[in-house]
């Protein structure tokens, strides 16, 4: 069975290694220079990275700087 993937600007939640953290990281698109915008935030646990990421889409949804 296929793992499910989120849609097009959903983000994702991963784990790092390295920091041993949880990332939640947004892509906000490209700026008028062609420049990939991202937000990534750190958390301890996967259900509060998740839960970091849906604020992010919030914040972006409305319209704010994330």
């Amino acid at each position: 069975m296929a793992t499910s993937r989120r849609g097009h600007g959903e983000g994702s939640v991963f784990y790092d290694e390295r920091r041993k953290r949880w990332i939640a990281l947004l892509d906000l698109g490209r700026d008028g220079t062609g420049k990939r915008q991202r937000v990534a935030r750190s958390a301890k646990s996967k259900p509060d990275a998740t839960a970091i990421l849906r604020v992010l889409q919030g914040t972006n949804d409305r319209g704010d700087d994330p």
